[in-house]
């Protein structure tokens, strides 16, 4: 969230942990947390080759 977009390997991982936090019974901060990862743009890496 930080970097202000995600790779598709960081949703990978932020959807393995959300379904693990939402099976265990989490509290809605996880929750919301990934809504938010969930916005951002994808980062493709294309901006970076040149």
């Amino acid at each position: 969230m930080e970097q202000g977009r995600a790779t598709t390997e960081d949703l990978n991982n932020v959807e393995r942990i959300y379904d693990n936090y939402h099976k265990l019974g989490g509290n809605g901060t996880g929750t919301a947390l990934y809504e938010r990862i969930l916005r951002l743009p994808l980062d493709d890496g294309k901006d970076d080759e040149q």
